[in-house]
């Protein structure tokens, strides 16, 4: 918590003093951030969502959106031109960002040095709405679903004041053993104090912006997918049908993933407790001693 206050705090300190401002505060974006522990739903989520075709929301961007921005209020005094190629050469550097299979025109490049509100804002939504032109071009929202920007929503929301949030979460043994058992991440005290980190956040943005956050349980989802992917939609402002749940194919982008592989699946509860199985009792001694006051809390029981 100390370090995304230090963040917000430099954040706010520079975007002051930066030649161009973060935010259009004329034509502000709403875009709508899908955020967890990991391994809790989101791109389950995001299939659904993109069967709509009223939501656009591209694999995900991991930092993309936290350097992107540190990179803006770095160079943020130097003209418009070349801040612009500094951002377009931060991306084409991002590895991840081939998964989006979208190149960066000449063209690109020009129509953001001239055609563009000069703040970040702008620049980003420029790539989102780009995607959603070539693989979603009738949706209405765009989005994203990096779990790993839970850790920045203090950018998120000084980026995009409009943001809309939706917050999953999952028992927490179900979210540690899918990290260790695909190989992901093997370190149980870092899993353990990510998922409290995330309802720690979840809580404090909902607080702070309880009309913008919809939070959602992993369970609840695949237990009763009608009931819970009406609410989403009604939360986006997008109609809701049940043809969202079939399993037809849609464009993701990354889905060949071994770790995504359970997304070719239709929605099943399978995975729910999974975790009483596949994790050692001396793992599941350790994670119950760490957050099991949370667990409880959160509605986990044993």
């Amino acid at each position: 918590m100390l370090n995304q206050i230090s963040r917000y705090l430099r954040l706010n300190i520079l975007s002051r003093i930066n030649r161009y401002p973060l935010s259009n505060r004329v034509k502000m974006q709403s875009p709508v951030f899908i955020l967890s522990a990991g391994r809790s739903g989101s791109t389950l989520l995001r299939k659904i969502l993109l069967r709509s075709g009223h939501v656009s929301i591209p694999p995900e961007t991991h930092s993309l959106i936290p350097d992107l921005t540190f990179l803006y209020l770095k160079h943020g005094n130097t003209s418009w031109e070349k801040l612009i190629d500094v951002l377009i050469d931060d991306i084409k550097n991002k590895s991840y960002f081939n998964y989006w299979e979208m190149s960066v025109t000449t063209e690109d490049v020009f129509y953001l040095k001239h055609n563009v509100p000069h703040c970040l804002e702008s620049v980003i939504s420029f790539f989102y709405q780009k995607y959603s032109k070539a693989y979603h071009p009738n949706a209405t929202v765009w989005g994203d679903k990096t779990p790993f920007l839970i850790y920045h929503t203090d950018v998120l929301n000084t980026l995009f004041p409009n943001a809309r949030f939706i917050f999953i979460t999952r028992d927490g043994r179900d979210v540690i053993e899918s990290f260790t058992k695909n190989n992901i991440y093997q370190d149980i005290p870092y899993l353990c104090r990510r998922w409290i980190y995330s309802l720690k956040e979840r809580d404090r943005l909902k607080k702070k912006k309880p009309k913008s956050v919809h939070l959602l349980q992993y369970e609840e989802l695949v237990n009763d997918p009608v009931k819970e992917v009406e609410k989403i939609c009604n939360f986006l402002s997008i109609p809701f049908h049940t043809s969202y749940l079939d399993n037809s194919w849609v464009h993701m982008g990354d889905d060949e993933q071994v770790h995504f592989s359970n997304t070719k699946l239709k929605v099943h509860v399978n995975n729910v407790g999974k975790w009483k199985k596949s994790l050692s009792l001396p793992e599941q001694e350790e994670i119950e001693k760490a957050i099991g006051l949370l667990l409880k809390k959160n509605g986990y029981e044993k």
